[in-house]
């Protein structure tokens, strides 16, 4: 189950999948509304993995994300998840540590690649700075780290190897890497044909990329 608890969000980067801070309205559940959601899909049978995904927008920016988290291992979910740009756990140890509380499992962690140039898409400065203060205060906090990286060609798709090898480097913070190619859709939907075909990337690239990159599998 994935819940976009709000689309609002504290950045106004590309790529972004969905339509953060761009419609010119803020949609934000209530509590209500989200007790709702969780209530309903944990009666559905069989069931199967009780995860919950929250989303956004930047989740961490809903008034109810904490309650959220709790609730929802409260009500049966086992892995109670969070994709975030990990902002606020950059700013605050005591935000991790009350996620960790709260029953958080994983942050999927937005994680474009190593150093500065890396992020620079972003727009956002000392991004990479604030990616790494934010897993560490999560590893402090006792919190299982994903990276989720969306590739995009001819920006960030060189840095497979890079964050491969900084994951093993860091695998008692790091558990997990997701890569995940970009998806030309919320605010990207208008991109051009030609930025189309010079940026798109697929499994098939992530591939062979993983072998020339780290010289390591067959594609």
């Amino acid at each position: 189950l994935t819940v976009d608890l709000t689309n609002r969000c504290n950045m106004m980067c590309e790529p972004c999948f969905m339509d953060a801070n761009q419609v010119g309205f803020v949609h934000e559940l209530t509590w209500d509304e989200i007790r709702t959601l969780l209530d309903n899909a944990v009666t559905i049978k069989p069931r199967r993995q009780m995860s919950v995904q929250f989303s956004g927008g930047e989740p961490t920016m809903s008034p109810y994300f904490l309650d959220a988290v709790r609730y929802a291992r409260e009500v049966g979910y086992n892995s109670v998840q969070a994709a975030t740009n990990g902002i606020e756990f950059a700013k605050s140890p005591e935000f991790a540590k009350a996620a960790a509380e709260a029953g958080l499992r994983y942050p999927y962690l937005q994680f474009d690649g190593i150093g500065e140039d890396a992020n620079a898409h972003r727009k956002v400065g000392n991004l990479f700075d604030v990616k790494l203060r934010a897993i560490e205060h999560l590893y402090q906090a006792g919190i299982d780290v994903c990276l989720v990286v969306t590739i995009v060609n001819t920006v960030n798709n060189d840095q497979v190897g890079p964050i491969i090898r900084f994951a093993m480097e860091n695998c008692d913070k790091i558990s997990f890497v997701s890569f995940q190619p970009v998806s030309f859709t919320g605010r990207d939907e208008d991109i051009s044909d030609a930025d189309r075909q010079r940026q798109r990337y697929t499994l098939s690239h992530l591939a062979q990329d993983v072998k020339g990159q780290t010289g390591a599998t067959e594609p």
